[in-house]
Protein backbone atom coordinates (compact mmCIF):
# COMPACT_ATOMS: atom_id res chain seq x y z
CA UNK A 1 0.00 0.00 0.00
CA UNK A 2 1.26 3.61 -0.71
CA UNK A 3 -0.02 6.68 -0.04
CA UNK A 4 -1.44 8.90 -2.84
CA UNK A 5 0.78 12.49 -3.31
CA UNK A 6 -2.19 14.52 -3.80
CA UNK A 7 -5.27 13.30 -1.78
CA UNK A 8 -3.11 11.25 0.73
CA UNK A 9 -5.68 8.22 0.08
CA UNK A 10 -4.37 4.78 0.03
CA UNK A 11 -3.61 2.98 -2.52
CA UNK A 12 -2.30 -0.66 -4.50
CA UNK A 13 -0.20 0.57 -7.10
CA UNK A 14 0.03 -0.94 -10.24
CA UNK A 15 3.63 0.36 -11.04
CA UNK A 16 6.48 0.53 -8.20
CA UNK A 17 7.06 4.20 -9.48
CA UNK A 18 3.30 5.17 -9.04
CA UNK A 19 2.67 8.21 -6.86
CA UNK A 20 -0.89 8.60 -7.17
CA UNK A 21 -3.94 6.81 -6.82
CA UNK A 22 -5.89 7.56 -9.98
CA UNK A 23 -5.19 10.01 -13.18
CA UNK A 24 -7.47 12.35 -11.39
CA UNK A 25 -4.96 12.93 -8.79
CA UNK A 26 -2.14 13.08 -11.36
CA UNK A 27 -3.20 15.73 -13.07
CA UNK A 28 -5.26 17.86 -9.98
CA UNK A 29 -1.70 17.46 -8.77
CA UNK A 30 -0.23 18.61 -11.44
CA UNK A 31 -2.24 21.37 -12.05
CA UNK A 32 -1.03 22.88 -8.74
CA UNK A 33 2.01 22.82 -9.51
CA UNK A 34 1.81 24.83 -12.11
CA UNK A 35 -0.90 27.57 -10.53
CA UNK A 36 1.50 27.83 -7.58
CA UNK A 37 4.10 28.57 -10.09
CA UNK A 38 2.38 30.93 -12.19
CA UNK A 39 0.28 32.79 -9.18
CA UNK A 40 2.13 35.76 -7.87
CA UNK A 41 2.93 35.78 -4.23
CA UNK A 42 -0.46 36.90 -2.07
CA UNK A 43 1.75 38.26 0.60
CA UNK A 44 0.18 41.46 0.62
CA UNK A 45 -3.84 40.21 0.33
CA UNK A 46 -4.61 42.18 -2.44
CA UNK A 47 -8.37 41.78 -3.07
CA UNK A 48 -8.39 41.59 -6.35
CA UNK A 49 -5.57 38.77 -6.56
CA UNK A 50 -7.54 36.76 -4.06
CA UNK A 51 -10.50 37.16 -6.01
CA UNK A 52 -8.65 36.12 -9.58
CA UNK A 53 -7.07 32.90 -7.74
CA UNK A 54 -10.99 31.73 -6.25
CA UNK A 55 -12.23 32.27 -9.77
CA UNK A 56 -9.69 30.60 -11.01
CA UNK A 57 -9.94 27.57 -8.47
CA UNK A 58 -13.59 27.52 -8.85
CA UNK A 59 -13.02 27.12 -12.88
CA UNK A 60 -10.21 24.42 -12.19
CA UNK A 61 -12.77 22.58 -9.31
CA UNK A 62 -15.29 22.80 -12.26
CA UNK A 63 -13.26 21.24 -15.30
CA UNK A 64 -12.21 18.63 -13.33
CA UNK A 65 -15.77 17.62 -11.87
CA UNK A 66 -16.86 18.17 -15.87
CA UNK A 67 -13.93 15.68 -16.79
CA UNK A 68 -15.00 13.22 -14.28
CA UNK A 69 -18.33 12.77 -15.19
CA UNK A 70 -17.55 12.41 -19.44
CA UNK A 71 -14.71 10.25 -18.06
CA UNK A 72 -17.95 7.91 -16.18
CA UNK A 73 -20.12 8.51 -19.44
CA UNK A 74 -17.66 7.02 -21.59
CA UNK A 75 -16.58 4.26 -19.42
CA UNK A 76 -20.30 3.37 -19.04
CA UNK A 77 -20.57 3.47 -22.63
CA UNK A 78 -17.73 1.21 -23.36
CA UNK A 79 -18.46 -1.92 -21.05
CA UNK A 80 -21.97 -1.67 -22.83
CA UNK A 81 -20.29 -1.81 -26.16
CA UNK A 82 -18.14 -4.96 -24.32
CA UNK A 83 -21.54 -6.93 -23.59
CA UNK A 84 -23.40 -5.98 -26.58
CA UNK A 85 -20.41 -7.26 -29.08
CA UNK A 86 -19.89 -10.24 -26.66
CA UNK A 87 -23.44 -11.02 -27.15
CA UNK A 88 -22.82 -10.69 -30.70
CA UNK A 89 -20.40 -12.97 -30.51
CA UNK A 90 -21.84 -15.96 -28.85
CA UNK A 91 -24.76 -14.94 -31.24
CA UNK A 92 -22.71 -15.76 -34.58
CA UNK A 93 -21.10 -18.80 -32.54
CA UNK A 94 -24.31 -20.20 -31.81
CA UNK A 95 -25.62 -19.58 -35.43
CA UNK A 96 -22.32 -21.54 -37.15
CA UNK A 97 -23.24 -24.44 -34.44
CA UNK A 98 -26.63 -24.60 -35.89
CA UNK A 99 -24.80 -24.99 -39.18
CA UNK A 100 -22.53 -27.38 -38.91
CA UNK A 101 -25.32 -29.96 -36.49
CA UNK A 102 -27.50 -29.42 -39.77
CA UNK A 103 -24.39 -30.58 -41.44
CA UNK A 104 -23.99 -33.22 -39.35
CA UNK A 105 -27.64 -34.51 -39.64
CA UNK A 106 -27.75 -34.66 -43.46
CA UNK A 107 -24.67 -36.47 -42.99
CA UNK A 108 -26.60 -38.77 -39.93
CA UNK A 109 -29.63 -39.07 -42.46
CA UNK A 110 -27.16 -40.70 -45.70
CA UNK A 111 -25.55 -43.12 -42.82
CA UNK A 112 -26.98 -45.96 -41.70
CA UNK A 113 -25.62 -46.18 -37.94
CA UNK A 114 -25.56 -42.66 -37.54
CA UNK A 115 -23.95 -41.09 -34.17
CA UNK A 116 -27.61 -41.28 -32.04
CA UNK A 117 -27.86 -37.69 -31.82
CA UNK A 118 -31.18 -35.58 -32.98
CA UNK A 119 -31.21 -32.46 -34.36
CA UNK A 120 -33.66 -30.75 -31.53
CA UNK A 121 -31.53 -32.60 -28.69
CA UNK A 122 -28.54 -30.83 -29.99
CA UNK A 123 -30.41 -27.13 -30.72
CA UNK A 124 -31.84 -27.55 -27.22
CA UNK A 125 -28.17 -28.11 -25.37
CA UNK A 126 -26.78 -25.64 -27.77
CA UNK A 127 -29.21 -23.27 -27.20
CA UNK A 128 -28.79 -23.92 -23.08
CA UNK A 129 -25.21 -23.27 -23.38
CA UNK A 130 -25.51 -19.93 -25.27
CA UNK A 131 -28.27 -18.70 -23.08
CA UNK A 132 -26.25 -19.57 -20.13
CA UNK A 133 -23.25 -17.58 -21.06
CA UNK A 134 -25.09 -14.49 -22.30
CA UNK A 135 -27.20 -14.22 -19.12
CA UNK A 136 -23.56 -14.42 -17.14
CA UNK A 137 -22.49 -11.49 -19.43
CA UNK A 138 -23.21 -8.36 -16.86
CA UNK A 139 -25.24 -5.53 -18.71
CA UNK A 140 -24.40 -2.00 -17.05
CA UNK A 141 -26.55 -0.16 -16.04
CA UNK A 142 -27.50 3.43 -17.52
CA UNK A 143 -25.40 6.15 -15.09
CA UNK A 144 -26.91 9.75 -15.58
CA UNK A 145 -24.68 12.53 -15.08
CA UNK A 146 -25.30 15.76 -13.35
Amino acid sequence: MKECLYCRGEFNPVKSTQKYCSNTCRVQSFNARITQQLTPNLTDNNDMNNEQLNAKKLIDETVDRILMERQQVFETKLRAQEAEYNNKLLELRLAELERKVKDLEKENSKDEGGFGLSMPDVMNAAATYFATKMSNTTTPTNETSK
